[in-house]
Parts: C-alpha cells; sequence; structure tokens
C-alpha cells in the first residue's frame, strides 16, 4: 500500500520517460525496473524512517499528553481536595459563627434576665428597707406595749400569741370552708332532689293554666249564653208587658162600650171578641158622627144609608133625628 502511494506520488516527467523506455530493450526495462524498484525502495525506507521517526515523536507527544493528562488529573483531584477542604472550612465556619451567634444571643439573654433579676432584687431590696422602716416602727410599738401591759412580759409572748391566733383563725376559715362545702353539696342533693318535683309543678302549673285558659273560655260561653238568655228574657217580659197592656187596654175598652152600649154582651167573652166589639163600636161611632155632621150641613139621609148602618147605630141615628127634630 506504501509502495503504491508512492508511486502516486511520483511526478508525471517520471511517468513520461516511463513510457519512453516501454520501447527499450527487455534489459533497459529490467535495469530501469530495478532501479525503479531501488527508488521505490529506498523512497519505501525513507517513508519508513520518517514513518519511525513520526511514531517515535507521536509515542513521546502521546506520553508527554499522558503526563500531562495525569499531571492535569492530579492538579484537578488536589483542586477537587481543595475545593471540598474549603468547603468543609465554609461550613465549618458557617457553623462556629451560627454557634457562636446562638451563644452570643444566649449570652445576651443570660444578660437581660441578670439585669431583670438585678432589677427585681433591686426592688425587692427597697420593698425590704421600707417594711424593715415599717416593722421597726411596729416593734416600737410592740415594746411599748410589754412595757405597758401586764400580761406580756417580752414581745415574744405578743408573736406566740399572734401565731396561735393566726394558726386558729385559719382552723376556724378551715372549719369554715367544710361547712360551706359541705352546705354546697346538701344543697346539690336538695337540688337534684327539688328538680323532678319543680319539674311536676311546672307541669301542674301548666295544666292549670290550660284548664284556666279553658275556664275562661266557658266563662266567656257562659257570659255570652246569660246575655242572650237575659235578652230574651228581657224580650219575653216586655212582649208579655205589652200583651198585658193591649189586654188591659182591650178589656177597659170593652167594659167602657158595655157601659155606653144599648147592645148586652156576654161577660166571659174571650179576648178576639171583646176587641170585635170594641171595633164594631169604634165603627158605629165613626158612623154616628158621620151622620151627626151630614145633618148639621142639611144634607138628609138616604134609606139606604139607614138601613146599611148597624142595628146600634140605627137605633143611636134614630134617636139622634128625633132629637133634632125636637
Amino acid at each position: 500500500m506504501d509502495a503504491i502511494r508512492f508511486m502516486q506520488h511520483v511526478p508525471r516527467k517520471r511517468a513520461d520517460a516511463n513510457l519512453n523506455l516501454q520501447d527499450a530493450a527487455m534489459g533497459t526495462r529490467l535495469l530501469e525496473k530495478r532501479r525503479q524498484t531501488f527508488e521505490v525502495q529506498e523512497a519505501l525506507e525513507q517513508r519508513k524512517t520518517e514513518f519511525v521517526k513520526k511514531e517515535a515523536q507521536f509515542r513521546g507527544r502521546e506520553d508527554t499528553l499522558k503526563r500531562r493528562d495525569i499531571e492535569l488529573q492530579d492538579s484537578l483531584i488536589r483542586f477537587s481536595k481543595f475545593l471540598q477542604d474549603n468547603d468543609a472550612k465554609r461550613v465549618r465556619a458557617l457553623k462556629k459563627a451560627a454557634d457562636e451567634r446562638k451563644i452570643r444571643e444566649e449570652k445576651e439573654r443570660e444578660i437581660a434576665e441578670t439585669q431583670k433579676k438585678l432589677e427585681e432584687v433591686k426592688t425587692q431590696t427597697e420593698k425590704t428597707k421600707k417594711d424593715l422602716t415599717c416593722f421597726l416602727r411596729y416593734e416600737e410599738y410592740l415594746n411599748d406595749v410589754v412595757d405597758a401591759s401586764e400580761d406580756f412580759h417580752e414581745v415574744s409572748e405578743i408573736m406566740s400569741r399572734h401565731a396561735t391566733l393566726l394558726a386558729t383563725n385559719k382552723d376556724l376559715q378551715q372549719q369554715q370552708q367544710r361547712v360551706t362545702d359541705l352546705a354546697e353539696e346538701t344543697r346539690v342533693q336538695q337540688e337534684a332532689e327539688l328538680r323532678p318535683k319543680r319539674a311536676k309543678v311546672q307541669e301542674l302549673e301548666e295544666t292549670v293554666l290550660v284548664l284556666t285558659q279553658e275556664l275562661e273560655q266557658v266563662t266567656k260561653e257562659r257570659q255570652a249564653l246569660d246575655a242572650a238568655q237575659e235578652k230574651a228574657r228581657a224580650e219575653a217580659l216586655e212582649a208579655l208587658t205589652e200583651h198585658g197592656q193591649v189586654c188591659m187596654t182591650i178589656d177597659n175598652l170593652y167594659e167602657r162600650v158595655c157601659s155606653v152600649s144599648t147592645i148586652k154582651h156576654a161577660p166571659n167573652t174571650g179576648l178576639l171578641a171583646k176587641l170585635q166589639v170594641v171595633c164594631n163600636f169604634i165603627t158605629d161611632v165613626g158612623l154616628l158622627e158621620g151622620s151627626v155632621a151630614d145633618a148639621q150641613d142639611g144634607k138628609p139621609q138616604t134609606a139606604r144609608s139607614h138601613a146599611k148602618a148597624p142595628p146600634s147605630v140605627r137605633s143611636r141615628m134614630s134617636v139622634s133625628s128625633v132629637k133634632s127634630h125636637q
């Protein structure tokens, strides 16, 4: 392959010379072939030498690249380790800073609490001083009491008496609390016992309320019925009174008619018959008054009108006419 490549790179003049040598003799051609072979071999050797040199150069460069690659990898490893160390240092530094910040905040809180406690201690000290001043006055007062009293000889006796009274007061308060608790428990029990009774009482009250409402309704209805009955009784009494008055009026009129009439009527006549008699009498009187008025005006009575008049009227008319002629 190298020989073919070499032949391909031979100059065109040499190819033209080879064409000219084709016409030469076989020996010349053989020599030419040998020479060409030698040249090709020489060129091949030269190429091999160059290839070996280049291969050596390439190997040197490869070794250099490998060495540089190894150095680069070592540098990369050292740099990565350096970065890791820096990260670890940064993390440690951040953690240390956070720890120091927490410690500082804790110390600041401790300082604030200590200052607060100091202020409280100062306040308590001031209060204690005030209490001491007040207690000194009490001590002077107790000393004066001991000097003036015959029951106490020392201040400790007064304090002991005060402690006894405090203990007694505490016992009394505890006893009062127990009594109060017992009373509360009793009240709760009574409340539990009275709750059903109260519910029963409430139920009875509701029943009484319902019955009261029903009683009021019945009372209203009874009052309405009484009012209606009273009204009916009053109307009946009024009607009865009117009926009595009418009956008395009819009896009176009948008696008067009987007293002035020439016609005899039965004494035990019924009310309607009496009323009929009174009506007939009033009609007769009206006719008589008309006849008298006509006679006074000069109008003679006709036999027909005289014949149509009732008997009582005819008798009265005859009497009136006789009296007028006389």
